[in-house]
């Protein structure tokens, strides 16, 4: 029931019989119930609105989900897919994957293949110098021989020893002549190389016929290279080789090998101080040598520089 007729209702009431209520209270009352009544409608009606914004202003509870979650993981997957929509893709393009590299493990070197290794290094440093003395005849007639047709080194050598003298004297005097302009150019060789790189060649030299090849490899002469003699008995050979002595076999022939075993009786034979004396020209000869070499090495040094 409204407010205005609830109030008309009572009013009524009032002016039942046993009230007294005359008609000119009731004209004062009725204008009076009409004013109060379109205030009492017109403050309902302003109420209205205020309870619906407050129940607009009030959050949903959220429903509840029956999956165990599927609701929250839902939501979650929709927010997700917005998120991913607005974010821009990068233009920049993606440097490709390095593949790994693969090491492939070097195989072991046999002792032989080590060994080829080792004398292609040394035939290397060991040079190779013209020769002094140049050929003989025999070595000119073979090089003839092996440039029309080659042929086993045994059979052009029977060839050779079977010819007649007067076949072979034009190669032995050709070689002959050929001689004094061969030891021009073995110096002339000799003086562009380093004195160093000669010492160098030599120990290659000695390296390679102790491996075992070439078994006719010498050592290449070079005067500007310094002595070095590290043992005291190698002194008192030097020196007694420097008297003219002479030392011969049994059939009367020089030979080293009496040389080395007489010197070497003759030298533990000597007192201490004689002894001595060799011990400190080997300390001489120490201190040369190294002062030879460091110049040597410094005037390579210069002219490489």
């Amino acid at each position: 029931m409204g407010i205005t007729s609830t109030l008309t209702h009572r009013l009524l009431t009032l002016s039942r019989p046993g009230l007294i209520l005359n008609r000119g209270l009731n004209a004062c009352i009725i204008p009076v119930f009409t004013v109060t009544s379109r205030s009492l409608a017109s403050a309902a009606a302003a109420k209205k609105p205020t309870t619906k914004t407050a129940a607009a202003a009030t959050p949903k509870t959220a429903p509840k989900s029956s999956a165990g979650g599927r609701t929250k993981a839902t939501a979650t997957t929709k927010a997700a897919g917005k998120t991913g929509s607005t974010t821009k893709k990068s233009t920049t393009p993606k440097a490709a994957a390095k593949k790994p590299v693969k090491k492939v493990a070097k195989k072991e070197l046999t002792d032989e293949q080590k060994k080829k290794i080792l004398i292609k290094q040394l035939r290397a440093k060991a040079l190779n110098p013209p020769s002094k003395v140049g050929s003989n005849g025999y070595a000119l007639w073979f090089g003839e021989q092996m440039k029309e047709k080659r042929r086993p080194a045994g059979e052009l050598a029977m060839i050779w020893n079977g010819m007649s003298q007067d076949v072979k004297t034009p190669y032995i005097k050709k070689a002959e002549e050929a001689r004094p302009g061969k030891a021009e150019e073995y110096k002339k060789w000799l003086q562009g190389i380093s004195p160093l790189v000669i010492r160098e060649a030599n120990n290659a030299r000695r390296r390679l016929k102790e491996l075992g090849v070439g078994s006719n490899i010498t050592q290449i002469s070079d005067d500007r290279l310094p002595k070095r003699i590290t043992r005291p008995h190698f002194m008192y050979f030097r020196e007694q080789y420097g008297t003219g002595r002479k030392f011969l076999d049994a059939a009367g022939k020089p030979s080293v090998v009496v040389a080395i075993k007489v010197m070497g009786e003759e030298y533990e034979k000597l007192p201490v101080g004689e002894k001595k004396r060799f011990e400190d020209m080997v300390k001489k000869n120490k201190e040369d040598y190294d002062a030879a070499m460091a110049k040597l090495e410094k005037q390579r040094n210069a002219s490489t520089a």
